[in-house]
């Protein structure tokens, strides 16, 4: 399956698309972010809860909307919630 990941990560696909993955490769802190935003956190809010600059967790949302092929952040709170990749 690695193999096969990273093949078609190479080739371009978006995450959310990969075959033989049932969540998209998100990093601990990606998850932790996207948490809080579901929660409806603002990105001060969560830049004081994680001990990171706003900049940083504005990053973050960048690297999820691209990962998570959606193009604003009301998509990807609706992805997140739909595909069940927060609790």
């Amino acid at each position: 399956v690695l193999v096969q990941v990273v093949q078609q990560f190479l080739e371009g696909e978006p995450i959310k698309q990969l075959r033989g993955l049932s969540k998209p490769l998100l990093s601990d802190r990606e998850l932790q972010v996207l948490t809080l935003l579901v929660k409806g956190e603002s990105r001060k809010n969560i830049s004081a809860k994680l001990g990171i600059t706003v900049k940083t967790i504005s990053t973050h949302m960048v690297r999820l909307m691209r990962k998570l092929d959606v193009s604003n952040i009301v998509e990807l709170i609706r992805y997140a919630i739909e595909e069940r990749l927060v609790d």
